[in-house]
């Protein structure tokens, strides 16, 4: 997180000096236009993937050489698409999953016409059956580039906001986490699990005190 920060700082007081010097009020008026309608854009995409499970729509917002922190935990590609397939497989079985999420507080930085800063507060929430199973307010600070035609996110860098996740709270309040479910996919894992240590830090984690606990709350067990 210390070298992501410190990256961050360094492209923004190098280019915050050199690069938007060459930027008129026109230029960076459309480059904000064309990010905007990007991020809106990958907002509808997501509340639709519970009835189109089409993951490429949502990777395609990514670079190949996507790389981010999340509550201190490491993101790639690869685990963004595991989260969207493991999300899938769940609507799949038959459960009436569904997602509202909405951007606020959107400042877009330019530096050129190709590279930008955006920080921005992500309210999601995911709810099955009229009950909502997650709702929290990220807050985002994400480099995009453009290729081609499009802009793309390559590095970001996002924490809940009141610096717990949802996880860290149960664990106070539960005095431990013997199982630990996946609000996206309503999966749960336990000790030994493939997946239970990476869930333990990931935003997207709940805490629960049994398998019957789960299982009351409509999660099924890991396969792995």
């Amino acid at each position: 997180m210390k070298r992501y920060t410190a990256s961050v700082l360094l492209i923004t007081a190098l280019l915050g000096l050199i690069g938007c010097q060459g930027l008129s009020d026109k230029d960076r008026a459309r480059v904000k236009a064309e990010i905007e309608a990007s991020v809106n854009q990958a907002s509808k995409d997501l509340e639709e993937f519970p009835k189109s499970l089409d993951r490429a729509r949502l990777l395609k917002y990514y670079a190949a050489d996507f790389s981010g922190m999340r509550d201190g935990a490491s993101v790639t590609l690869k685990d963004m698409g595991k989260s969207f397939d493991d999300l899938a497989e769940e609507i799949k079985l038959g459960s009436a999953i569904g997602i509202s999420t909405k951007v606020t507080a959107l400042n877009i930085q330019p530096f050129t016409e190709r590279l930008a800063l955006l920080t921005y507060h992500d309210e999601t929430k995911v709810g099955q059956g009229g009950v909502v199973l997650r709702d929290s307010t990220v807050n985002c600070s994400t480099l995009v580039r453009k290729d081609g035609d499009t802009w793309l996110v390559f590095h970001e860098h996002c924490s809940t906001m009141g610096g717990m996740t949802n996880l860290a709270l149960l664990q106070q309040t539960l005095g431990g986490c013997a199982v630990v479910g996946n609000t996206r996919s309503l999966i749960y894992h336990t000790p030994g699990g493939q997946y239970y240590a990476q869930m333990q830090v990931s935003p997207d984690a709940t805490c629960f005190k049994s398998e019957d606990d789960a299982r009351s709350h409509g999660y099924r067990p890991s396969q792995r």
